[in-house]
C-alpha cells in the first residue's frame, strides 16, 4: 500500500499531546532566557574605502615586469584585517577605559585579555558586497559607551593604517632619480656615436623609407621586365612578316575580251540557228537533231571552261606595307635598347639598396636595444621625478588626508535591543523542531499498528479490512437476528467473496485468531454470522473454541438474540434464523482432543455452508494454530495501536510451522486521530 498524506499525518494526532511537551519545553526555556535577557545598545559607523596612492606599488622603476593591480576586494579586506586587529582593540579599551567598557573585569588580573575577547565579540566589522564600504557595530549595555568604543577605535585606526600605509623615504629617492639620470646620459651618447657611425637619424624611418624604396625598385624593375618580354615579342613577330611580304607589288592590269570566247559564241549561235531550222523540219529523236544538240553542248562547255577576259597589260611598284613593317620594327628594336638600359640601371639602383638593407638588419638589434633602455631610464626618470614629488607632498600632507572616509559618525543609540524577540523565536523553531522529533522517535519505536498501511509494512501481510471502535450501541435484533455491531453489509459481502475465491463449495471454514486476549475476534465472528446468516438458506455454525463460560451465545443473548436448543446439545440455535453457536470447547467438561477436529469440521461441514471458527488467543490457547491447517480461510485479527507487531510476527509463523496458512490480517478498533473534515479533504 503505497504511503499517503494520511499515514503521514496520523503519527502527528496520534502523539500530539507528547508532541505538544516537546514543543512546550524548548518554548518555555526561551520564554525564561527572553525575560533574564538584558537591554544592549548597538553603535554603528560607516568607512568609504577608496582607491588612492596608499594602495599603489611603487615597484623599481628599472624592473621589466609590470606590477599588478590591487583588487578592491583586496583593499577592503586588507582594511577589516587592521581594524580587527588585537593591538587595536586593547589600545581602545585602556583608552576609553575598562571600567566603563566592561566594569565586571576591571578588577582581574587577566581583565584586559578577557575584556578584548569581549569586545572582539561585540564589535562586528562587514564590508558592504559589491562596494568599497565596511560597517562597523559595537555592541554594550551603556549607550554612551558603546559610542566612545566605536569613536575611539576608528580614531586609532586611521593613525595605525597611516604608519602602515604611508611611510616613506625622499632620500632613497632622490638617490634612485640621480642614478637614472647619469644612466640616460650614458646612453644618450652612446646612441647618438652609433648613429653618426652608420649615417642614421631615426632608424625606424631610416628603415620604413629603405623598405619603400626597395618596394618600388622592385616594382619597377618587374615592370621594365614585362616591358622587355612585350617588345622582344613584337620585334620577333615584325621581323617574321616583314620576310614574308614582297617589296613590289602590282598596282594595275588593263583587261580585254577574249578572242577564242567570242569565236566559240558565234559557233554557238550558228548551231542553235541550225537546231531550230531541223526541229522545223525533222522530229527531236531524228539523228541530224541529235547531232547538232551534241555539238551544241560540246560548244557550251568550251565557251564555260575559258575566261570571258584576257589581261592585256600590268603594271607594279613598291609596297607600302612592308615599309610600314620594317619602320615598325626599327623602331621598336631602339625601344628594346632603351629597356635594356634602363633595367640594368635599376637592377644596379635595387642592389644598392638590398646592401642597405641588409646593414639596417644587422645594427638594428644593437640600435634598438640602445632606444629601448633611453626610453625605460626616461620613462622612469620621469616616474621617479613624479614620486619625488608625491612623497614630499606626502610627506607634508600625511596628517591631512587619508583614502578612507567616514561616511557615518558613530552616535549614541537611542533605542536598546534585548533580543528576546529572536530569543522566542529561536525557541519557538526549536520547539517546532522538537515536536517534529518527538512523533518521529515515537513512530519509530513504537511496535504497535495504526494504520492499514503501517499493518501491511510490518507484517508483510495484505489489509483486508480495517474496522473502527463501534460508538453506537449495538442495534436491537430484528427477526431473531441481532444486528452487527462493528461490520457493514459490505463488509460481510467482501469476507464472503473472499472466502467463496479460496473454497467454493459448500462447508467452508472461516478463522479468526489473535496473538492477544480482548482484540475483538468473537465481536468479529458475531458480526459475520450475523451477515451471513441473514442471506437466504445459508447455515451457519460458530464454532466457540474459548475455554471460558463467556462465549459466543451468551454474547449474542447480550444483543437481544433468542437461543433455543438444538437435538444437539453442544449446540444453540439462533430462533427462527438459520444460525447455531457452539457451547464453549474447554468448558464444563466439552473437551476434543487434537486427533478428533478434523473430524469435528467434517462432519459440521456436511450440517453447515459455513463454519466460523471463533480461536483464542495464541497467548491463552494454541488450539487456533492447530486447527489452522484444517481451515480453508485463515485472518488475523490486530487490534490498532494495542498489539504488538512482533507478537503478531509470532502468531503467523507458529501457524505457518503447523501447517496452515494466513491469508491476510483484519485491522480491528482503528481509531482516527485526523479529525473528520480533515480526513475527508486528504
Amino acid at each position: 500500500m503505497p504511503l499517503t498524506m494520511r499515514d503521514l499525518l496520523t503519527p502527528a494526532f496520534r502523539f500530539q499531546k507528547e508532541a505538544l511537551l516537546g514543543f512546550l519545553v524548548p518554548v518555555i526555556l526561551a520564554l525564561a532566557a527572553a525575560l533574564f535577557a538584558h537591554t544592549s545598545y548597538v553603535s554603528q559607523a560607516r568607512l568609504l574605502v577608496l582607491l588612492g596612492n596608499d594602495y599603489a606599488l611603487r615597484s623599481d622603476p628599472n624592473a621589466s615586469t609590470t606590477p599588478q593591480p590591487i583588487d578592491r576586494t583586496e583593499i577592503v579586506r586588507a582594511e577589516m584585517e587592521i581594524l580587527g586587529s588585537r593591538d587595536l582593540r586593547v589600545q581602545t579599551l585602556k583608552t576609553v577605559g575598562l571600567s566603563r567598557v566592561y566594569p565586571g573585569m576591571s578588577g582581574s588580573p587577566a581583565g584586559i585579555e578577557a575584556a578584548a575577547l569581549n569586545l572582539d565579540r561585540d564589535l562586528k566589522i562587514e564590508s558592504v558586497p559589491q562596494s568599497s564600504i565596511i560597517e562597523l557595530s559595537v555592541k554594550n549595555r551603556d549607550a554612551a559607551v558603546a559610542s566612545d568604543v566605536l569613536k575611539k577605535l576608528l580614531e586609532l585606526y586611521i593613525e595605525r593604517r597611516r604608519v602602515l600605509l604611508q611611510e616613506s623615504d625622499l632620500g632613497s629617492v632622490t638617490a634612485q632619480q640621480e642614478r637614472l639620470r647619469k644612466d640616460l646620459v650614458a646612453v644618450e651618447a652612446q646612441l647618438t656615436a652609433f648613429s653618426s657611425e652608420h649615417n642614421l637619424g631615426d632608424f625606424n624611418q631610416e628603415f620604413t623609407a629603405v623598405q619603400e624604396r626597395r618596394a618600388a625598385l622592385a616594382t619597377q624593375l618587374l615592370t621594365l621586365d614585362q616591358q622587355l618580354a612585350t617588345q622582344t615579342g613584337r620585334e620577333g613577330a615584325l621581323d617574321a612578316k616583314l620576310r614574308a611580304l614582297p617589296g613590289e607589288v602590282e598596282l594595275s592590269a588593263d583587261q580585254t575580251k577574249s578572242q577564242e570566247a567570242a569565236a566559240l559564241t558565234e559557233s554557238l549561235t550558228s548551231l542553235k540557228a541550225q537546231r531550230r531550222d531541223a526541229a522545223a523540219k525533222f522530229t527531236d529523236d531524228y539523228p541530224l537533231v541529235a547531232t547538232l544538240d551534241a555539238r551544241i553542248a560540246r560548244v557550251q562547255t568550251q565557251l564555260n571552261s575559258i575566261p570571258k577576259q584576257e589581261i592585256s597589260a600590268v603594271r607594279r611598284g613598291v609596297n607600302t606595307v612592308h615599309q610600314e613593317v620594317s619602320a615598325s620594327l626599327v623602331s621598336t628594336q631602339g625601344d628594346i635598347a632603351g629597356l635594356k638600359r634602363g633595367r640594368a640601371e635599376v637592377a644596379a639602383a635595387l642592389a644598392s639598396v638590398d646592401a642597405r638593407v641588409r646593414e639596417l638588419v644587422e645594427i638594428g638589434p644593437k640600435w634598438r636595444d640602445l632606444a629601448r633602455q633611453r626610453t625605460l631610464l626616461e620613462t622612469s626618470v620621469l616616474d621617479i621625478s613624479k614620486r619625488a614629488a608625491f612623497t614630499q607632498l606626502e610627506s607634508s600632507l600625511a596628517r591631512s588626508q587619508a583614502n578612507v572616509r567616514i561616511i557615518q559618525t558613530p552616535q549614541p543609540p537611542t533605542k536598546g535591543n534585548s533580543g528576546r524577540s529572536l530569543i522566542l523565536a529561536t525557541g519557538v523553531a526549536l520547539g517546532m523542531v522538537s515536536a517534529v522529533t518527538v512523533i518521529v522517535l515515537l513512530s519509530a519505536l513504537s511496535q504497535s499498528i495504526t494504520t492499514p498501511g503501517e499493518l501491511e509494512k510490518k507484517l508483510d501481510l495484505p489489509a483486508i479490512l480495517a474496522v473502527p471502535i463501534a460508538k453506537k450501541a449495538p442495534r436491537p435484533a430484528t427477526g431473531g437476528l441481532p444486528g452487527p455491531t462493528c461490520l457493514t453489509k459490505d463488509n460481510g459481502e467482501m469476507l464472503t467473496q473472499l472466502l467463496l475465491s479460496v473454497a467454493p463449495k459448500s462447508g467452508r471454514v472461516f478463522q479468526l485468531i489473535s496473538a492477544n486476549p480482548d482484540e475483538g475476534v468473537t465481536t468479529l465472528i458475531l458480526d459475520i454470522a450475523v451477515l451471513a446468516a441473514a442471506q437466504a438458506a445459508t447455515r451457519v455454525l460458530i464454532l466457540d473454541i474459548h475455554p471460558d463460560d463467556d462465549g459466543a451465545a451468551k454474547r449474542l443473548a447480550a444483543r437481544g438474540a433468542t437461543l433455543l436448543s438444538s437435538t444437539n446439545e453442544n449446540i444453540i440455535r439462533v430462533a427462527d434464523t438459520t444460525l447455531n453457536v457452539s457451547s464453549p470447547v474447554g468448558s464444563k467438561g466439552l473437551v476434543v482432543v487434537e486427533s478428533a477436529w478434523e473430524q469435528v469440521l467434517e462432519r459440521s461441514r456436511s450440517q453447515y455452508d459455513l463454519i466460523l471458527i471463533d480461536s483464542p488467543p495464541i497467548a491463552r490457547s494454541s488450539v487456533g494454530v492447530i486447527l489452522s491447517p484444517l481451515a480453508d480461510l485463515t485472518l488475523v485479527v490486530v487490534e490498532a495501536e494495542t498489539t504488538r507487531a512482533a507478537s503478531v510476527r509470532n502468531l503467523i509463523e507458529r501457524i505457518h510451522t503447523g501447517g496452515g496458512s494466513v491469508l491476510g490480517a483484519i485491522l480491528n478498533k482503528r481509531q482516527f486521530h485526523i479529525p473528520q473534515w480533515l480526513y475527508e479533504k486528504l
